[in-house]
């Protein structure tokens, strides 16, 4: 992963760089489209390593529990909770 760092413009505007990572969700039909707007798409689940932590992503929470149990995961990241 890249650092995540803020500056001002030229034009006094704050902005930001950072790495974004996303996974398709299950109504993900437009993949081809998706993929050119987002750099990083990628079939979930998708595991990441920052520094020395265990991170996962997800769309569903399937087995949910099971991975929290597992505790191979320091941070677990998931949606489809409808809320």
């Amino acid at each position: 992963m890249r650092a995540i760092w803020w500056r001002r413009s030229q034009k006094g505007n704050w902005e930001i760089n950072y790495a974004a990572y996303c996974v398709y969700g299950n109504n993900d039909g437009e993949r081809l489209g998706l993929k050119q707007m987002f750099q990083e798409i990628y079939v979930p689940p998708l595991e990441l390593n920052l520094d020395t932590k265990k991170i996962v992503l997800m769309h569903e929470p399937d087995n949910l529990k099971a991975i929290e149990q597992s505790g191979y995961y320091d941070v677990i990241v998931y949606g489809h909770t409808m809320q």
